[in-house]
């Protein structure tokens, strides 16, 4: 059987792809944008004075757009909306095999 033979795992193998190549581009973008804005801050006097803080907060964003990609990639949403799935689909069936009554039965 081959990848696409499940269309399934062809969807997920191009989201998990896409979803890479954002995370790369966001690095990307990191480095080269914070390095343009160390040498503007650094240049005119050597000192330090405000890329620090951009760096910092734009590392965390990364850093959270990475922890989205790991936390997907290990399929924790899929397994997890899969799991609500079965739940739906035990509880119609169940809700099904049991008779609905329309009130207490009287002999006449």
């Amino acid at each position: 059987m081959s990848l696409t033979d499940r269309p399934d795992a062809l969807e997920s193998a191009e989201r998990r792809a896409r979803s890479l190549a954002d995370l790369l581009w966001h690095a990307g973008t990191f480095v080269i944008i914070t390095a343009f804005f160390w040498l503007v801050d650094v240049w005119p006097d050597g000192n330090i004075s405000w890329a620090i803080f951009i760096t910092v907060a734009w590392g965390l964003a990364l850093a959270f757009h990475a922890l989205a990609y790991w936390v997907a990639g290990r399929g924790l949403e899929d397994r997890t909306a899969r799991r609500f799935v079965d739940e739906v689909v035990v509880d119609e069936g169940a809700a099904a095999a049991t008779p609905i009554s329309a009130g207490p039965q009287r002999n006449l």
